[in-house]
């Protein structure tokens, strides 16, 4: 069967349709002054938590950034009481600040990193 030119030129219009209405990656981040700087950050999403390339990424995809560097996997849960690293962190129902013992609870909890250490009394 012979193809048309006019469905060929159809087939070009839909494929550029297509490729305009696909979310740009970081260019297009970059070109709205949004820029990461490499380091990875753990983000929770309503789907669940996610490891993204940097804040840019979590703003453009409306994720709430948790601590800087990847999520950490479900074995760190089990040896919580590992990693004395203390780190203050938000509380996401109160918004209140709060000592958490290590990163791991903080992610379970889906706290927000305010700073490393323990939280400090009008800070």
């Amino acid at each position: 069967m012979p193809v048309s030119r006019s469905s060929v030129s159809c087939l070009a219009v839909l494929v550029g349709l297509v490729a305009i209405s696909l979310p740009l990656g970081g260019s297009a981040l970059a070109a709205r002054g949004c820029h990461d700087n490499g380091q990875p950050v753990c983000a929770v999403k309503p789907d669940g938590r996610v490891t993204l390339s940097g804040a840019c990424e979590a703003k453009s995809e409306g994720a709430r950034v948790l601590h800087s560097g990847g999520c950490i996997s479900a074995l760190c849960y089990v040896a919580m009481g590992l990693d004395p690293h203390e780190v203050c962190g938000t509380d996401p129902l109160t918004h209140a600040r709060m000592t958490y013992p290590n990163n791991c609870a903080l992610e379970a909890a889906n706290a927000s990193a305010v700073h490393d250490g323990p939280c400090r009394k009008g800070r």
